[in-house]
């Protein structure tokens, strides 16, 4: 009796010891998988980035250079301002401290417009 209980009892541990070794190589396929997925994602997002870098280069050094061109122009445009004499000293002479916003749109109106 024992022995069939025995038999028995190693015909059933068996049976549950080779469905949890397909569920453990099942378990083991699908993180090998997802670990080839990911490496395979982080290598596109690494070449995507790359290309993306060589794609939209010449449209960064182009603009890069734009800045830098105006930056030298507002610092042409800031030195030939220092050069200007102070007219504070001549308005103050004509009587009036600054040039009214009323005034410079009376000599808008003056000026005569050219047609072709």
């Amino acid at each position: 009796m024992m022995d069939m209980e025995l038999k028995h009892k190693l015909d059933e541990l068996e049976t549950v010891t080779h469905e949890n070794n397909e569920i453990l190589r099942g378990i083991q396929r699908s993180a090998r998988l997802q670990r080839i997925l990911s490496i395979i994602k982080w290598v596109m997002i690494v070449i995507f980035a790359m290309a993306g870098y060589y794609v939209l280069q010449p449209f960064v050094d182009s603009a890069r250079k734009t800045y830098e061109a105006l930056q030298s122009g507002v610092m042409e445009v800031k030195e030939v301002q220092s050069t200007l004499p102070d007219l504070t000293l001549l308005f103050q002479l004509l009587g009036s401290q600054k040039p009214s916003k009323q005034d410079a749109e009376k000599s808008a109106e003056m000026t005569v417009p050219v047609t072709e």
